[in-house]
């Protein structure tokens, strides 16, 4: 049952007649009246039963001389030699003769005469002496980094003159992030997505209305005045299509220019008002050919794009855009009927109009003399020459 805890391993031990654990030997010492050390051999092939080699049981002089070696391990102490002021007066008490006497107290084992010799030598006044002064540490990269950092490198000179290159584990910056615990770089934000904390795993994408052209991006930018963006996460912003604009910056959509305004393909995304007594048939009209005579009105005789608009006369109907022009065809001959591309002034069941006369309205004593229509339209058998279609 491992644990860190020698007590509660001594409890466990003790409540086990054929129990093994171990110890460290200062804790051993306390207990030698209820638990017994095993002597072992160093033998790394045989058992204890087999091996020819000596079986010697930890104790003081056993550790002290060396000759327990099959379960221990060195301690080290790690000066920096520029801090042999601080550290220095400790370690020498540890090795004199009164610290020694403390650590034999506290149920340690102390050093022996020959290692006793070689750290006073270690500790001692000479700074040739003092520490190894041939150590050379070798910085070595770690095997991997948490998720949201990457490895860095910088080079350096360490105190004895020689170059090194130093490694650690950093957050991912702003505009960076890093999803995965190998010791790899982080990796910048795409078009559309940003960062703007550190040690991040994943990039965020930008909200509707915004967006970033950029790599490694910390934040995204509001799509400017008449530019829009639907989606999240996007590099770059939409211009809106012509008839469409947008009243403030940062838009997931544009607005339409409503009925009655136009607006200029490639201008400055202001509507214009159509002409008076003009309106367009739908929202985002392009171009000032788009506003026509309302419903109920007709484009005038002689008229153009600003009109003017006249109020369609009683017995005939005017769809919009209806126009006096649209009467006649390209070569001059009046048409037989009024059709939703180019639409006129047309006569209303029970009424009529002469040739000669397209908008001057007669209405017929009986209705079905007139089914309505073109100009100079009769029932069969009447005669359009005629007043109200008379035989």
């Amino acid at each position: 049952m491992p644990s860190e805890d020698d007590h509660l391993l001594l409890q466990w031990l003790l409540a086990d007649t054929e129990g093994i654990a171990y110890f460290g030997y200062a804790y051993y010492a306390q207990f030698t009246d209820t638990v017994a050390a095993i002597a072992i051999a160093t033998d790394t092939e045989l058992g204890v039963t087999e091996t020819l080699l000596a079986k010697i049981a930890p104790d003081s002089e056993s550790i002290v001389d060396g000759s327990y070696s099959a379960f221990k391990r060195d301690l080290y102490m790690n000066v920096h030699n520029n801090a042999w002021n601080v550290s220095g007066d400790l370690l020498l008490f540890g090795f004199s003769d009164n610290g020694q006497e403390l650590v034999k107290e506290t149920g340690y084992v102390t050093v022996n005469r020959d290692q006793h010799a070689d750290m006073s030598v270690r500790i001692g006044v000479s700074v040739t002496t003092r520490g190894n002064l041939a150590v050379d540490y070798v910085p070595a990269p770690p095997d991997s980094c948490a998720v949201g950092s990457c490895l860095i490198s910088w080079p350096y000179t360490n105190d004895f003159g020689t170059d090194k290159t130093g490694y650690a584990c950093k957050n991912c910056t702003v505009g960076t992030a890093e999803n995965n615990d190998e010791s790899s770089p982080c990796d910048p934000c795409p078009p559309g997505f940003f960062t703007n904390e550190t040690g991040q795993t994943t990039c965020e994408p930008c909200p509707q209305g915004f967006a970033t052209t950029e790599h490694g991006s910390n934040s995204c930018s509001m799509c400017p005045l008449n530019e829009h963006q639907p989606l999240p996460g996007q590099g770059s912003c939409l211009a809106c299509s012509a008839g469409r604009f947008t009243e403030l910056p940062g838009q997931s959509a544009c607005m339409s220019c409503a009925l009655d305004t136009y607006m200029f393909p490639g201008g400055n995304y202001t509507c214009e008002t159509c002409p008076a007594g003009m309106t367009t048939i739908e929202r985002a009209a392009t171009d000032k050919e788009s506003c026509k005579c309302a419903e109920g009105t007709y484009l005038m005789e002689g008229g153009g794009l600003d009109g003017p608009c006249a109020v369609c006369p009683d017995g005939m109907q005017c769809a919009f855009g209806s126009t006096f022009s649209n009467f006649f065809a390209v070569d001059g001959s009046l048409k037989a009927a009024s059709d939703d591309d180019q639409p006129f002034p047309v006569v209303e069941e029970g009424y009529m109009t002469w040739l000669d006369d397209l908008l001057r309205v007669f209405k017929c004593l009986v209705k079905n003399h007139w089914p309505g229509g073109a100009p100079a339209t009769c029932a069969r058998g009447r005669d359009s020459g005629e007043v109200a279609c008379a035989r």
